[in-house]
C-alpha cells in the first residue's frame, strides 16, 4: 500500500521541485506571501460553498418539507376524528341515487376528478349496498380533503381510505373504498 502511494507522490513531487519551486522562488516576498494565502484559502473556500451551504440549503428544504408533511398528518388525523364522530346515516343522499353518479358529481366539484386513475364498482357481501373502489395518483392534499369532506356531507361511506406519500411535497396517492350504507 505504501509502494502505491509512492508511486503516485513521487512524479507530483518531483514536479513541484522541478518546476514549480524555482519559479515560486523567483517572486518578491510579498508575492511569495500572496500566494501561499491563496493555496490556504481556496480549499477552505472550495470546501464552504461546494459541500457547506449546499448541504444547508438541503437541509432547510427538507425542514420545510418535514413541517408541511406534519400538518398534513394532523389535518388528516382531524379529519379521521371528524368521520369517526360523524358517521354516514341509513337514509342519505348517497342511496337515494347510484353511489357512482354521486362520487362523480363531488369529484368534479372539488377538482379531484382528472386525478382518478380508477373507479370500479364491486359487488357487496350482502349484495344491498353499492361499492365503489377509487384510485388517484399525484392529487394534491387539500384538494382531496375537501373530497372527503364532500363525501362525509353527502352521507357517502367510506369504508376504507389509504394515503400514500409521493416524492412531491403537497401530492399523494390514494386508495379509497366507499359504499352507500
Amino acid at each position: 500500500m505504501r509502494e502505491k502511494m509512492m508511486t503516485l507522490i513521487l512524479p507530483v513531487q518531483q514536479r513541484i521541485e522541478a518546476e514549480w519551486l524555482p519559479r515560486y522562488q523567483q517572486l518578491d516576498r510579498r508575492e511569495q506571501r500572496l500566494l501561499l494565502g491563496a493555496a490556504v484559502l481556496l480549499p477552505i473556500l472550495i470546501v464552504v460553498f461546494g459541500l457547506i451551504l449546499p448541504m444547508q440549503d438541503s437541509q432547510q428544504a427538507l425542514r420545510a418539507d418535514l413541517s408541511r408533511v406534519e400538518k398534513q398528518a394532523v389535518e388528516a388525523e382531524q379529519l379521521a376524528h371528524y368521520l369517526i364522530k360523524h358517521p354516514a346515516h341509513k337514509q342519505n343522499a348517497a342511496n337515494s341515487g347510484h353511489l357512482l353518479t354521486t362520487v362523480e358529481q363531488l369529484a368534479r366539484k372539488t377538482g379531484v376528478r382528472q386525478y382518478m386513475t380508477r373507479l370500479k364498482p364491486q359487488n357487496s357481501p350482502d349484495g344491498a349496498s353499492q361499492r365503489l373502489m377509487i384510485r388517484m395518483k399525484d392529487v394534491p392534499y387539500d384538494a382531496t380533503l375537501r373530497w372527503v369532506d364532500a363525501l362525509a356531507k353527502a352521507h357517502a361511506g367510506l369504508k376504507s381510505l389509504k394515503i400514500q406519500a409521493t416524492d412531491k411535497p403537497g401530492y399523494i396517492h390514494v386508495r379509497a373504498m366507499l359504499t352507500n350504507r
